[in-house]
């Protein structure tokens, strides 16, 4: 029988992994401290994340912190990489390195449980599946392409990105064989929607388990200035597929509400233009890139909230205690018609608010795995 305790020793694999950061980063630390909470846990993670890192753990306690293992490409072979150029080529790359240290863990440690964790992408696959242990793949995201009705927002280059990445993500889905393995060899899979659900083969439909990947250890303060007119947040990485374009079009119908835009890329420059074009830049403002607790403030002050990870997935999505949230999104598509026959009126729905949950508080994606296991073999001395 498989039973998770304090006992069992579970490998993850975390590209990704930062304090203090949000997105893929902030969701591989979360995960990682959420996985030590449920037995001893070691991560693979990439050396430039070590002194970030360091100085988390300092503030954990020592029974529920993960262990840190790191690696990285030699500098002669990661020249070329820069940002967010070129990372789904070196993130291939670096899985050999982290399955190779991997191997070298296993030589030493008896791991009950191999999991992914970052990046969380359901088509590139994972080294991991290609250790012996059993093998858990996500969260995990991937889905339908960009609606057509909403490619006006994306601009030229953002529909040469979504193209170019549409043609990646469907040869990854048919013929990377690397994601395939990954798939067949996962006992269980968590995806992050509804979307890549559907999308994962039918064939391997009967272990996927939904998980939304949205956890989190810091609580905001609730704080609402009375004097301050309505305000929505927008904030994420500024580029095409993150609807920032949608949130703009949508000022321009709230004559009353004013818009944060928190967040800095390449799509800034033509975000400013539109505000400026529509006639909204008095409302529209511009915060950069904010620290998290900065942006946890604002979080707090305004009224609706809308955190974009990418035009399908929520990786690292931060919910708002609030029963109101906006629905209008390049990923969600729910942007429709007006009456005046504008295609971005937003739809603004009430729902429950979502709870703010600590790693070891939230639910365990544990619960879905099968319970047959090999017996554990002893810990070599």
């Amino acid at each position: 029988m498989f039973e998770i305790n304090h006992h069992t020793r579970i490998l993850a694999i975390a590209y990704a992994c930062e304090p203090g950061k949000g997105s893929e980063p902030g969701a591989g630390w979360i995960w990682s401290r959420m996985l030590a909470c449920l037995g001893e846990t070691w991560i693979i993670t990439r050396s430039n994340n070590r002194s970030a890192i360091e100085e988390g753990l300092q503030s954990l306690s020592p029974d529920v912190s993960p262990r840190f293992v790191y690696v990285d490409l030699p500098e002669w072979a990661r020249f070329w990489k820069r940002g967010q150029r070129g990372i789904r080529l070196y993130y291939l790359l670096w899985q050999i390195a982290a399955l190779r240290k991997a191997h070298q863990l296993l030589r030493q440690l008896d791991f009950d449980l191999v999991w992914h964790l970052t990046l969380a992408n359901a088509w590139l696959g994972s080294t991991g599946s290609l250790l012996r242990q059993p093998f858990v793949y996500g969260p995990v995201a991937a889905g339908p392409g960009m609606p057509w009705r909403l490619v006006p927002a994306l601009g030229i280059r953002g529909t040469l990105y979504e193209s170019l990445r549409e043609v990646a993500e469907a040869a990854g889905r048919y013929v990377n064989p690397l994601a395939r393995i990954s798939w067949r060899r996962a006992r269980l899979i968590l995806p992050q929607n509804e979307e890549t659900r559907q999308w994962m083969p039918s064939r391997h439909r009967s272990k996927v388990a939904l998980f939304p990947n949205t956890v989190l250890g810091d609580l905001p303060t609730d704080v609402r200035r009375q004097s301050q007119p309505p305000t929505a947040l927008f904030a994420a990485r500024l580029m095409p597929s993150k609807g920032g374009v949608l949130a703009i079009r949508a000022a321009t119908h709230l004559p009353e509400w004013r818009l944060l835009i928190a967040g800095r890329g390449p799509d800034e420059a033509r975000l400013r233009r539109l505000a400026r074009r529509l006639g909204v830049e008095d409302r529209v403002h511009f915060l950069g890139w904010l620290p998290r607790t900065e942006l946890f403030r604002f979080m707090s002050e305004a009224d609706v909230l809308r955190v974009r990870a990418s035009v399908k997935q929520q990786v690292g999505s931060l919910p708002k205690p609030s029963p109101v949230t906006c629905q209008s999104s390049a990923s969600t598509a729910e942007g429709h018609h007006s009456s005046e026959g504008s295609p971005w009126r937003p739809r603004v729905s009430t729902r429950p608010p979502v709870p703010w949950q600590t790693p070891c508080a939230q639910r365990s994606p544990a619960a879905h795995l099968p319970r047959e296991h090999p017996p554990r073999m002893p810990t070599p001395p």
